[in-house]
């Protein structure tokens, strides 16, 4: 007769999400969210080709969902907040 033998337990690994992102311009490993307590906007920066967005901030977002926003506008397929609220302002003013 022989022994019981022990099942191993493995243990999942999970990567917390990350904190530096590529930039859909340069292609390069240098885009930052900045964000900071109780602001309604968060910034994301390139540090290498300096592109620049100004994305909403909402409470449950997490820096991935920042850079997600500044994708869209980077590559076209969504206006920023920013140029959206000025175009609006101008119509207005305009009376169109």
């Amino acid at each position: 007769m022989g022994r019981r033998r022990r099942r191993r337990i493995r243990k999942k690994v999970i990567k917390p999400p990350p904190k530096v992102f590529t930039c859909p311009l340069c292609n390069e490993e240098a885009v930052a969210v900045y964000h900071e307590d109780g602001s309604d906007y968060a910034e994301v920066i390139c540090s290498n080709c300096k592109a620049r967005a100004r994305v909403r901030w909402l409470p449950s977002y997490m820096a991935v969902d920042a850079y997600a926003e500044f994708y869209d506008i980077v590559t076209g397929s969504k206006k920023s907040a920013e140029t959206s609220l000025t175009e609006s302002a101008e119509l207005s003013a305009t009376g169109e």
